[in-house]
């Protein structure tokens, strides 16, 4: 996929070092490497020769005002006194505000979110929506203190985390039963309750 940073580095690559990415230059440096195969050149000539080349285009004076700082997060506002932050990770992007992370793969603007990044900008109404969607509640059935039943993007899950664990653990959850029968399957199944 082809983004706007890929096209920005093209651009600033063909307009200051467009010698190296002309036709004639990289005709002869395929040709000097036919040399080297054939015996007729010596590698460490036409290496030192590429090498003062390049060196030659990157002591020329830059002006790299115009280049963009690349960011890889949003510090996107203020919800009652606290920062909510968007960040761009491994898994994709996703928000934190307060003691909440939050990914962003259901976010109804997530499609917004990669400009809203690189812009360092977004729309108040946007943060409000943003929130709304850190803080909705994805607990949809206690059973005790120590196991819930939540929704994921892939559907429901049972979720586990006793006051002695470090990580959560989570499992497959069974359609359609009630409070007391998920209750009587997780003690049945889990041997925790």
């Amino acid at each position: 996929m082809i983004t706007e940073t890929g096209k920005e580095v093209d651009t600033f690559c063909y307009k200051h070092f467009e010698p190296i990415f002309n036709y004639d230059y990289t005709n002869q440096m395929e040709l000097s490497l036919d040399h080297i195969e054939d015996g007729s050149k010596e590698w460490k000539k036409v290496l030192r020769e590429y090498i003062d080349h390049v060196n030659s285009l990157l002591e020329v004076d830059l002006d790299l005002s115009s280049v963009k700082k690349v960011y890889t997060s949003l510090h996107a506002g203020y919800y009652k006194d606290l920062p909510v932050i968007i960040k761009d990770g491994v898994h994709g992007f996703y928000a934190e505000y307060g003691d909440k992370s939050v990914s962003l793969t259901q976010y109804c603007e997530k499609d917004k979110v990669y400009s809203w990044i690189i812009d360092q900008s977004m729309p108040k109404e946007s943060l409000q929506t943003l929130v709304d969607f850190i803080l909705k509640d994805k607990v949809i059935m206690h059973i005790t203190d120590s196991w819930s039943v939540r929704v994921g993007p892939r559907g429901n899950y049972l979720y586990f985390k006793a006051k002695n664990m470090k990580q959560p653990k989570f499992y497959h959850c069974p359609e359609g039963l009630s409070r007391d029968e998920m209750e009587q399957h997780i003690r049945n199944k889990y041997k925790t309750i």
